[in-house]
């Protein structure tokens, strides 16, 4: 087994709950938006890319958690702490991608309903999901921080010298 870097190990703890947390929060928002739209007013291309922009935040709720599993097994190998950083990137990307399109569709209901004031509450219900899902991806963004800067050597604010 490979020495590891005992500050990774450490900052890996807060990285996998945060992700787990953003991860339920991407899952039960994009639900919920899912269940309200026959109930709520928007346009068809709208509808649709609201529908699959959610469908994806349900479905990397599954990737995160699948890669979070991966992550375990993978710091119990021969790994180098390079090697854990990289996965922990890639965790951030996928769900930093996601959130992204969501934000760009709070944006454009938005738009939609100042030209359509039924619209006003589709839009403020995604946008109320858009700003779950942010408050939980923060923290997860917060902790991958915290692990790459243990991966690269960087001490800690308020780290004590050894």
């Amino acid at each position: 087994m490979s020495t590891r870097n005992g500050m990774v190990v450490a900052m890996l703890g807060p990285f996998v709950l945060a992700t787990r947390e953003c991860a339920v929060q991407m899952l039960s928002n994009g639900q919920y938006v899912l269940g309200e739209l026959p109930n709520v007013t928007m346009s068809d291309g709208l509808r649709e890319r609201t529908q699959d922009d959610c469908d994806a935040l349900v479905g990397t709720k599954h990737d995160l958690i699948t890669e979070l599993f991966e992550l375990d097994d993978l710091v119990a190998t021969e790994a180098t702490d390079e090697q854990v950083g990289a996965r922990v990137e890639r965790i951030v990307q996928w769900a930093h991608e996601d959130i992204a399109k969501l934000v760009d569709l709070v944006a454009a209901l938005e738009v939609e309903s100042r030209r359509d004031p039924a619209v006003e509450l589709t839009h403020l219900l995604v946008m109320e999901s858009a700003g779950n899902v942010l408050q939980a991806y923060q923290p997860m963004q917060t902790a991958a921080d915290a692990v790459l800067r243990a991966v690269q050597g960087v001490r800690l604010q308020g780290a004590s010298p050894s």
